[in-house]
């Protein structure tokens, strides 16, 4: 049910270009119409369609597992980190979905992919020195649906275990609404080697 990782809607979409003008963000500057024009022109956005990457991670007692050089917990910051990267040109907004008790706490990064980076160090910090209850995704989902960010949502759910069917329900209503889920396997090499009913039985 999960989708695949693709571009399209929400903030990459455009109603128009124009010349810039006083008090326009730099970062909505179109390159290949200044370029052509000699002079600096802005992409102007559908501010109802602006796009939010979501990001909700599974720090579970799981997630501290590694056989190899690092544990599960620490590929998903630098997953996190490199997508940030790899993402610093595009004109969207970050979060990300905090383990608090047994629900989520939304926390709201920004718009700028090197401050969202430096919020998440501070996160980090704070994050990997706690113990967190099993990771309840159907309760990250609905989370996300009582938010209400006014937002086309791309949401990127990393964990060791995304095939429950219990959050099926709120993933199905995430995506009648316009939202895309994208789920990110996060395993150890140790554990692929488990025949399945060990490795999901085990969570």
């Amino acid at each position: 049910e999960f989708d695949s990782l693709r571009r399209g809607g929400g903030g990459f979409d455009f109603e128009t270009i124009r010349p810039f003008e006083p008090g326009d963000s730099p970062r909505d500057i179109n390159r290949t119409a200044t370029l052509r024009t000699g002079e600096p022109q802005v992409t102007v956005r559908n501010p109802e369609r602006d796009l939010e990457l979501v990001f909700i991670p599974d720090f579970s007692e799981s997630a501290r597992f590694g056989s190899q050089e690092i544990c599960k917990r620490e590929y998903i910051w630098q997953f996190i980190a490199e997508a940030l990267l790899v993402l610093s040109n595009e004109h969207m907004r970050f979060s990300v979905l905090l383990p608090s008790g047994r629900s989520f706490r939304y926390v709201y990064l920004g718009q700028s992919p090197f401050g969202a980076q430096k919020e998440i160090e501070k996160i980090r910090s704070l994050t990997d020195l706690k113990h967190h209850p099993p990771f309840n995704l159907a309760e990250g989902f609905r989370t996300i649906l009582t938010q209400g960010t006014g937002c086309t949502l791309y949401i990127v759910v990393l964990s060791d275990f995304i095939d429950a069917p219990e959050y099926r329900k709120e993933l199905l209503r995430l995506k009648r609404i316009g939202h895309s889920v994208l789920g990110v396997l996060v395993r150890d090499r140790m554990e692929e080697a488990l025949p399945a009913t060990l490795r999901f039985g085990a969570f």
